[in-house]
């Protein structure tokens, strides 16, 4: 079974509520598409979970972060 990423509910309502004002204040061109969807297989999303588990990732974030500082708050 593949995971789905999906937006939290309230962010969904507050990105749907900026869309709604946008289309309607006319900064919005209607758009054809469908709802951006990400579907990661079960291993990549094993190996995902892997290297927030064991610090890799927060080690590579604080490696980057040192070399540039004004990341930090990114």
């Amino acid at each position: 079974m593949a995971m789905r990423l999906r937006l939290d509910p309230e962010l969904a309502a507050a990105v749907e509520r900026a869309r709604r004002l946008a289309s309607e204040a006319g900064e919005l061109t209607p758009g054809g598409g469908a709802p951006f969807e990400t579907v990661i297989s079960p291993e990549v999303g094993a190996a995902i979970g892997s290297l927030l588990r064991d610090g890799t990732y927060a080690a590579a974030v604080a490696s980057v972060v040192a070399d540039d500082p004004d990341l930090a708050d990114q």
